[in-house]
């Protein structure tokens, strides 16, 4: 009975979405990022040192931008050869 009770509410909520005007066209649309290191702190900027914690204040920003860490990493993945038989894992 409660779910019932819950799809019915969550339905009821929903059908005023329906009526929503558009969004406005100064909102960005979502695409494809030409540089995706750009803006990423790779080293501690003057805000990072005025902090309390330089250092952490400085890799909470850097793992948020660079999570997967592919910039810090950039320079060195781009100088590796192709990837081969010989340089990759068999699985």
């Amino acid at each position: 009975m409660k779910t019932l009770t819950l799809i019915a509410s969550l339905s009821a909520a929903s059908a005023g979405f329906a009526d929503a005007p558009p969004a406005p066209a100064s909102i960005p649309t979502v695409g494809v990022i030409t540089s995706p290191c750009a803006g990423v702190p790779v080293v501690p900027t003057a805000a990072h040192q005025a902090s309390a914690d330089p250092y952490l204040n400085w890799m909470h920003d850097w793992l948020a931008l660079d999570w997967g860490q592919k910039c810090r990493y950039q320079r060195e993945n781009a100088a590796l050869p192709p990837a081969s038989p010989a340089r990759t894992m068999p699985t």
